[in-house]
């Protein structure tokens, strides 16, 4: 029975995740009425879910409910969402991605799926019936798993509305220059992107390293895979150049993976370390070069000596948990071996000893909650040191904030820039005055700090589509890299691939 409980998390509702709008948002189609609601064999029914659910007829009339759809399960949990996509049309009927039955009537919303996984048959039902009072449908589902006799069904309940991104405002001040998509990156998330010279090298999931060719813009190719062993997810990446050798330092599941890269279109393992990284960044002091190193899962920063990439030497770790109210440390920025920590419930500012593990706090802001603080870039706004901070998940949004230790409002909010809930940033760079954000649905924004109590729009780029969605919560632009003599901005984005845009933004004057 514990197996069926832990398939049950796994497939209750699936990736396949400012204004829930409801019907206003939508125009019914009057030729459609689909109401297949058989399941066959399976257990859960529509009249076994509607026995379960405060049904209100006539709910769905005057609702077109074709298109991406958000639900919300748990407004205390960032990540407590998910998405799925409806298809209506007078020529199809109507469908709803991955479920073999789907009825739509003015008083109910169906579905069923079922599938087999390992030794188990399992369903899975959904019902919406009924408007909350904020324009939002109420939507249960129900997850039942089947092996011989024995049976587990789970019941989940979620807000649903019509998910939509505001892109009536067409992309100003950038331009797409060129683009490149391979047809397997469709299927995984294209984390981050480095550029150096006429190459472009893509941190792509389980592909690993992709290594563009970009001497002409307008039509990048690819010249080169690298996998990691095992098919390892490669989630970041960092370039190095040493001794007239170029490397790439790949953050996979089980340890950094350094590569090779001389040769762009023949890359090629080096050397490797144990312990899985979710994300890193490179700080050269003198003459050494220090990789910082974050697990995604622990409140502990790892440094591994890069200095030679071909021979990296392991330093040590400092564990900032016990001290903070960190709860892992997903990203960080280093400069100076001050390190700038985006720990989960909270943002940390330390300073890293040469003996990690005697490393000392500076300071710690903690948000309102829930809060999972994701990203972050540090640069100087009229003599002052200001992290632009990137959460992630609902409600998430850009923040601005004093990293000024002499500063009297250091470690508080400065600024903030918000577009809607259901969309937050993922990567973030700053130079100057001015901030790149990788914002996801919301493609690339590019802010002036000027005024760092009072953030402004320079630019955006749309690089996200409704209509060719993958119906995940966390898809668009995710990488970013900023070439600021060719002003150009560099995007990896999932699905769509790696972008090449034209900065035309202006260039903010200091206060």
């Amino acid at each position: 029975m514990r197996g069926i409980i832990g398939l049950l998390m796994l497939v209750a509702c699936g990736e396949s995740n400012n204004v829930p709008p409801g019907a206003d948002a939508a125009k019914a189609v009057e030729c459609v009425v689909s109401d297949n609601t058989d399941t066959g064999i399976f257990p859960t029914t529509i009249e076994s879910m509607k026995a379960i659910t405060d049904c209100q007829p006539g709910a769905m009339a005057g609702l077109d409910p074709d298109g991406l759809w958000f639900l919300r399960r748990d407004i205390e949990n960032p990540f407590g969402h998910s998405m799925m996509r409806m298809n209506n049309s007078c020529e199809e009927g109507f469908s709803i991605e991955g479920a073999e039955v789907a009825a739509f009537t003015d008083d109910h919303i169906f579905y069923s799926r079922q599938g087999q996984r390992g030794n188990f048959t399992f369903q899975v039902a959904g019902l919406i019936c009924s408007k909350l009072e904020g324009g939002e449908f109420f939507f249960q589902t129900q997850t039942c798993f089947i092996q011989g006799e024995e049976k587990e069904c789970q019941l989940r309940s979620f807000d649903a509305y019509p998910f939509t991104v505001d892109q009536s405002v067409p992309s100003a001040n950038i331009d797409l220059v060129g683009e490149f998509k391979q047809p397997n990156w469709d299927t995984r998330f294209i984390a981050n992107v480095r550029v150096k010279g006429s190459h472009a090298y893509i941190a792509a999931g389980e592909v690993g390293l992709a290594v563009l060719d970009i001497s002409d813009e307008s039509a990048p190719a690819q010249i080169a895979v690298l996998a990691v062993p095992g098919q390892e997810f490669v989630n970041d990446l960092k370039l190095r150049s040493v001794g007239g050798k170029d490397y790439a330092i790949l953050a996979s599941e089980s340890g950094l993976f350094i590569a090779d890269v001389t040769n762009p279109s023949q890359p090629s393992f080096v050397a490797r370390t144990q312990g899985g990284v979710h994300t890193l960044v490179l700080d050269t002091v003198g003459e050494t070069t220090l990789a910082y190193l974050a697990d995604g899962g622990t409140p502990q920063v790892n440094v591994v000596d890069v200095t030679d990439p071909a021979n990296p030497i392991t330093k040590g770790a400092f564990d900032f948990g016990r001290v903070t109210n960190a709860s892992q440390l997903h990203d960080l920025y280093v400069e100076n071996k001050r390190a700038y920590l985006n720990a989960g419930d909270s943002f940390v500012v330390a300073d890293i000893a040469d003996n990690p593990s005697e490393s000392a706090i500076i300071g710690e802001w903690v948000g309102p909650q829930p809060l999972y603080s994701h990203s972050s870039w540090v640069t100087t706004v009229d003599g002052k040191r200001v992290a632009v901070h990137g959460g992630e998940g609902y409600g998430a949004h850009i923040r601005t904030i004093d990293v000024e230790p002499d500063s009297p409002t250091f470690m508080q909010v400065l600024g903030s820039y918000k577009l809607q809930d259901e969309v937050s940033a993922h990567n973030v760079m700053a130079f100057g005055n001015k901030a790149y954000i990788a914002y996801y649905q919301y493609g690339v924004r590019v802010l002036d700090l000027s005024d760092p109590t009072n953030l402004k729009e320079l630019g955006h780029f749309h690089t996200w589509d409704a209509q060719t969605s993958l119906a995940t919560s966390f898809e668009g632009a995710a990488g970013i890299d900023i070439d600021l003599e060719k002003g150009r901005i560099y995007v990896a984005d999932y699905p769509r691939g790696m972008l090449i845009l034209d900065d035309k933004t202006s260039q903010p004057s200091a206060n």
